[in-house]
């Protein structure tokens, strides 16, 4: 009901005429696609949505685990250097 609600508001504020409500008895759209289709393209732009976001979802955490790879490996090597020098300059 809250949806419905939201719906109602933002095509109030931005369209300006009445194309937008459809009549089943004269709209020839209504008539010719079922509510179902309606039902299924929605599902459909639903689920691809959330495959899309799980496939960004995924492939930012495997960016962000092989960034801390590389930047450990950086710091390792760092280390590994800065010890060298220290070790030859207490000799």
């Amino acid at each position: 009901m809250i949806l419905i609600n939201i719906l109602l508001i933002f095509i109030y504020y931005f369209f300006t005429n009445d194309l937008w409500i459809l009549n089943p008895k004269t709209d020839l759209m209504i008539q010719m696609l079922p509510e179902e289709f309606f039902m299924g393209m929605a599902k459909n732009i639903m689920l691809l949505f959330f495959i899309y976001l799980a496939i960004l979802q995924v492939l930012g955490y495997i960016y962000i685990k092989k960034g801390k790879i590389i930047y450990g490996r950086a710091i390792k090597k760092k280390i590994k250097a800065y010890s060298i020098k220290i070790i030859i300059i207490e000799y």
